[in-house]
C-alpha cells in the first residue's frame, strides 16, 4: 500500500534529478502527490500522475486535491 503524499526535501548532496527520479519511481508506485522542497533554488516541485507544477520562491502552495484544504506554507523553509 502506497501513501497519498510524499515529501521531500533536497540536502546538498543530492542533485535536482536524482529528486526527480525518485517522484517518478513513488508515482509509477502508486503516491498520488509527491512534493520536493529545493531550499537551495527556492524551488518547490508538485508531481502529480497528470504533470509536473514548478513554483518559484512561492509563499504557498495548495496541495489540492490530493490533501484537501492543505496549504504548504514555505516562510522559513529556503536558506538566505
Amino acid at each position: 500500500m502506497a501513501p497519498d503524499a510524499v515529501f521531500g526535501v533536497r540536502s546538498r548532496s543530492q542533485g535536482l534529478e536524482e529528486l526527480r527520479e525518485k517522484a517518478a519511481w513513488y508515482l509509477a508506485n502508486g503516491v498520488r502527490l509527491v512534493v520536493l522542497l529545493d531550499p537551495y533554488l527556492h524551488r518547490v516541485e508538485v508531481f502529480r500522475p497528470g504533470g509536473v507544477e514548478g513554483h518559484q520562491g512561492p509563499e504557498r502552495v495548495p496541495l489540492d486535491p490530493e490533501l484537501p484544504g492543505f496549504v504548504l506554507e514555505t516562510r522559513g523553509l529556503f536558506l538566505p
